[in-house]
């Protein structure tokens, strides 16, 4: 702990005290005294500057972009539901932006979790090397048609019981 630490929660009680007195003088001028209000924003500023400075770690808003990287888009995704026609196509293709990790996965599961499908996610240049990588998922088409959820993970299959999804679709397949 350096002195800045140790110093700043008591120059900012200090300011605390001083500006509830200055807000009595401002209380009995009735805010018409200049001076007792000019005082009063002053103090308040070097608080709420302080304050600020103090405790704030940088700034997230809403338009900063996560920092974990891996994300996944898939093609023909309307929101976050894709529909698959089996007898046309078992495969479904996207791309992963800021690509991070060296092994993906996904599983298939329904309502009630029950695991219909799992496998690994494959890069369409046969390897992960790229920042952005375009990515298949082939589907058994044994598969019934249902609603099902795609959880997508950033590991190979074997560890998805340890880790968690980084994304989630619903998946709706039809056998037309």
């Amino acid at each position: 702990m350096n002195k800045k630490e140790i110093l700043i929660p008591f120059v900012i009680f200090g300011l605390t005290i001083l500006f509830a007195g200055i807000c009595i003088g401002v209380y009995i001028s009735n805010g018409k005294s200049k001076k007792w209000v000019a005082r009063k924003m002053k103090i308040g500023g070097m608080l709420l500057s302080l304050t600020a400075v103090s405790v704030g770690n940088g700034c997230v808003t809403c338009y900063d972009m996560p920092s974990e990287g891996n994300i996944i888009q898939f093609d023909n995704v309307n929101g976050y539901e894709l529909a698959i026609k089996l007898d046309t196509g078992n495969v479904i293709t996207g791309t992963i932006y800021e690509r991070r990790a060296s092994d993906f996965s996904f599983s298939i599961e329904d309502s009630l979790e029950q695991k219909f499908q799992s496998g690994p996610i494959l890069p369409i240049d046969g390897k992960f090397d790229n920042y952005e990588e375009q990515i298949k998922i082939e589907l058994d088409n044994n598969l019934s048609a249902g609603k099902y959820f795609l959880k997508v993970f950033a590991t190979d299959t074997m560890q998805q019981a340890n880790s968690y999804p980084i994304n989630g679709f619903s998946i709706i397949i039809s056998n037309e």
